[in-house]
């Protein structure tokens, strides 16, 4: 995000992203805020707050999860080091496929589709979201190291 001479921030995520970012940073902060969170990595944090953020919206469960893997690539590889080094090229594309789907079309869905997928891969993807997103919330000051 760049700021522009308004004072304004200029959007560089999907709509859908952009109204949640803003709650991520708010949850993740006031986690860390508890007396017994007061140690907690803010990675950690930023990962409770993304699994947590389906749970509490009113939303219908995501279909079960297509065998059809999007040819859509992310621009950069967010991929967590356990599994870009995995050989399970399945694991790999379905996580970038959700991540494309965070960044692009509906963070909510995403999360939800993720958990019909194996435990590996939903942490796997709920680990590259925050690799993704922990920098651009840094940034905007919702998350302070």
């Amino acid at each position: 995000m760049h700021p522009v001479s308004n004072g304004m921030k200029v959007k560089n995520f999907s709509e859908d992203l952009e109204k949640h970012l803003v709650r991520l940073g708010h949850d993740a902060a006031k986690l860390r805020e508890l007396p017994e969170n007061r140690q907690l990595p803010e990675r950690e944090a930023l990962k409770q707050s993304i699994k947590s953020l389906a749970q509490e919206e009113n939303v219908p469960t995501a279909q079960e999860p297509s065998s059809v893997v999007s040819e859509t690539k992310p621009r950069d590889n967010f991929l967590p080091a356990y599994l870009s080094g995995s050989s399970d090229d399945n694991a790999k594309s379905v996580v970038e496929r959700l991540l494309e789907k965070a960044m692009n079309n509906d963070l909510i869905k995403a999360i939800l589709e993720a958990k019909k997928y194996p435990p590996f891969i939903e942490d796997a993807f709920h680990d590259a979201l925050v690799d993704k997103l922990l920098p651009e919330l840094k940034k905007r000051g919702a998350i302070k190291s």
